[in-house]
């Protein structure tokens, strides 16, 4: 077990649920010192001056010194995974509560083991009287639990990524439980955790109430804070300023894109979604062309959440008469096309629907329609077609649910991002559109876990699968190279080569993927992003082959960010050689920005849209409205 003297490490305690004022204690080395004697030592319990002997409480946890996601350098407490642990111990007259909020900021390590971070126990004969409230880790899946009155827990989870720093906010009170791990909702309230504490109440770190020999935590802890207050409302202003503090204090540059930015003259930027109340966000932005001019944008508006799926949200749109300079409010009627047929004025569709709930009736995941695919079927879950004429807004749909469901040979399959008709070559007419799919069981981001597309040759009368990217691959885009090839550039999960881009290449018109490699000089966090051809090459002309990709660019080696850290720093790039370099960049939008779509107007204009916020990357959806001159000059070759 290591063994080192312990330093600074600050929480934050409400006093008394009864007077809220916050009370900090510290590490010293042997006690925690307290304003108030609310706390009085570590291994003492009821301030009785029981304390235990390091055998039996395990070892206190090292110092080390570690290099947050924001560039500072603090010092945190270093946990071995043996036996190291500490305890808070309080005075039952005053600390019982109803209702508690905790924040920790940690790091695990990579094991499979249950890993407990925080733990409370009280002396009472209830059942299960070690676990009041807390957080524990296993398996890559972080799970905050409260009890209930039966002597049973509730419990809400979010998967998180060893060997990263991560923000988690654990919230009990009026019978409720919510978490929040790196500042997004983990969508969904657990209902009944409605035990009160009666007794001495104490909070082990590092361990179960029971030291058992399986569960100490293995990894890092900079901060943890515990308040005896109901924070639980998704609208609590304390819990929020607290988790701005801590997300400043760690993970993001406080100054960073709180002030006004412009990327450069000849740039409009504008607000072009925003969103109704602090708890809502604006999610996934469109943007297409009509056959007529018109541009129609569009965005999920999710209502008190951020979940993928479930939640309230409903579809905005907003259309555009003069090339993307003003925008109005336009009829739900609307839908988005995927790809559209410049040859026929007809647009094209295809979209997954799940149920809303799983078959226990919990809120539905995307981890359970991958291991339950065939039980979602029964609820109702499918794929449809979507046609349009030119105006998208008669739309009728056919279902494909027998063809596009699975993908041959994998698991099930969804479709994001805008498609292409091609031009060149032995394939041109073939309308292609992009989706993802998964191995059978939990491997969403996995070795199985590929981009995929679906492509027809009759205009739309008949749609085909086509080829799949390398894995480790989710959510794709997709570009024609000037021969007629075909370029699908992948969100990167593999963690040999996390944190940048990378590509695959078909030289059948997207039938099947033969090359695949990653882009060296595209940074990425691990967000959607977007690709779209500015002009073919035309020697006669003059005209350079030019691409244009965006996407929030962070990348730092070795590591695959998490989306608080590296959804950011939102940058158009162009390259003039098919993709195989991108000489030209220019920052969009410093700030916290996520999900973004990008499309070339007739009148050559560049429309630019994308998931931007102050506190989180997905509040507003902003546009930027340029053409290329301002952006390749003088940088053309």
């Amino acid at each position: 077990m290591r063994r080192g003297r312990l330093v600074l490490l600050f929480f934050g305690l409400l006093a008394a649920w009864r007077a809220p004022a916050e009370l900090v204690a510290r590490f010293d080395g042997s006690q925690i010192n307290a304003t108030d004697g609310l706390v009085d030592c570590w291994v003492n319990r009821a301030g009785g001056g029981d304390a235990r002997s390091p055998a039996e409480a395990g070892s206190k946890p090292a110092v080390a010194t570690a290099t947050m996601p924001n560039g500072t350098r603090c010092r945190v407490l270093d946990f071995d995974g043996i036996g190291d642990n500490l305890e808070i111990a309080s005075d039952p007259a005053r600390f019982d509560s109803p209702a508690f909020t905790w924040f920790v900021v940690l790091k695990p390590n990579e094991t499979n083991a249950l890993q407990s971070v925080l733990r409370s126990a009280y002396s009472n004969d209830m059942p299960n009287a070690d676990l009041m409230w807390g957080d524990f880790i296993k398996g890559g899946l972080l799970f905050s639990h409260a009890r209930k009155s039966d002597g049973g827990f509730i419990a809400r989870t979010s998967r998180i990524t060893p060997g990263r720093w991560h923000l988690v906010v654990g919230c009990w009170g009026s019978g409720l439980l919510r978490q929040w791990v790196d500042g997004v909702y983990s969508g969904g309230t657990a209902k009944g955790a409605d035990a009160v504490p009666s007794g001495h109440l104490l909070t082990r770190i590092g361990a179960s109430s029971k030291w058992s020999p399986s569960d100490f935590f293995d990894g890092q802890i900079a901060e943890i804070r515990i308040y005896s207050d109901n924070m639980v409302s998704s609208k609590n202003a304390r819990r929020r300023e607290i988790e701005r503090e801590l997300m400043r204090k760690y993970f993001i540059d406080g100054n960073r894109g709180e002030k006004p930015f412009s990327p450069g003259p000849g740039f409009e930027k504008s607000i072009l979604f925003k969103r109704p109340g602090d708890m809502d966000h604006y999610r996934v932005p469109r943007l297409v062309q009509l056959p007529n001019g018109d541009i129609l944008a569009s965005a999920s508006l999710k209502l008190g959440n951020m979940r993928d799926a479930g939640g309230r949200e409903e579809k905005r749109f907003k259309i555009s008469h003069d090339d993307g300079k003003t925008w109005s409010d336009a009829g739900s009627e609307y839908r988005m096309a995927t790809v559209v047929d410049e040859d026929t004025g007809n647009l094209w569709a295809i979209g997954h629907h799940w149920p809303d709930q799983n078959t226990a009736g919990d809120p539905m995941t995307e981890k359970w329609m991958i291991e339950h695919a065939k039980e979602a079927l029964k609820l109702g879950a499918g794929v449809s077609l979507y046609k349009s004429d030119a105006s998208a807004t008669n739309w009728v749909s056919r279902d494909v649910t027998k063809q596009f469901y699975l993908y041959p040979g994998k698991g099930i399959a969804n479709f994001i991002g805008n498609g292409i008709e091609l031009k060149k070559g032995p394939h041109a007419g073939r309308l292609l559109m992009t989706g993802r799919c998964y191995g059978r069981k939990w491997e969403r981001v996995g070795p199985d876990a590929r981009n995929v597309v679906v492509y027809s040759d009759d205009r739309g009368k008949t749609w085909r699968w086509g080829g799949m990217s390398q894995g480790y691959c989710g959510e794709g885009c997709i570009v024609e190279l000037s021969d007629g090839s075909v370029y699908l550039n992948n969100r990167n999960h593999d963690p040999q080569t996390a944190g940048h881009r990378s590509w695959a290449v078909s030289r059948d018109g997207g039938k099947s993927f033969t090359e695949f490699g990653v882009a060296a000089d595209l940074p990425s966090a691990r967000c959607h992003a977007s690709i779209a051809r500015y002009s073919f090459p035309d020697a006669q002309k003059g005209i350079p082959g030019r691409v244009l990709f965006l996407n929030p660019a962070v990348s730092v080696p070795g590591r695959s960010l998490a989306p608080h850290e590296g959804r950011r720093n939102m940058t158009v790039r162009l390259s003039y050689d098919d993709c195989k370099s991108w000489p030209v960049s220019r920052v969009l939008d410093p700030g916290k920005v996520g999900y973004s779509d990008m499309i070339v107007t007739r009148a050559g204009t560049i429309l630019c849209v994308f998931e931007s916020g102050r506190d989180i990357y997905a509040e507003d959806i902003t546009l930027v409205r340029f053409g290329i001159d301002a952006l390749e000059k003088p940088t053309r070759p």
